[in-house]
């Protein structure tokens, strides 16, 4: 069974969109699939001992290639900051 909305409103099936309308779901994937496996990572992006991604590196290795601004990313990283079962998915 669906969980009820948290914040009231009804939610749609659809992606989420930014406000731009680039759909943030696949930039958070992106984000989450370059920290968690090398193999996947734009040349040059870096990961620190912690598992961090630095934003300035994010936007210079792939971000701006793909036509995003750096608010895009951070919105998207917000907005799918927790995963289904209130975990985090970003630290």
């Amino acid at each position: 069974m669906p969980r009820p909305p948290q914040d009231g409103k009804p939610h749609s099936r659809s992606p989420r969109r930014s406000e731009n309308g680039r759909a943030s779901r696949c930039i958070s994937r992106s984000i989450a699939l370059f920290g968690r496996y090398p193999s996947k990572r734009p040349p040059g992006l870096c990961v620190d001992t912690d598992g961090s991604l630095r934003i300035v590196d994010v936007m210079r290795e792939w971000g701006h290639g793909q036509g995003l601004s750096e608010r895009d990313v951070l919105a998207a990283v917000q907005e799918h900051m927790l995963k289904e079962d209130g975990t985090l998915r970003f630290a």
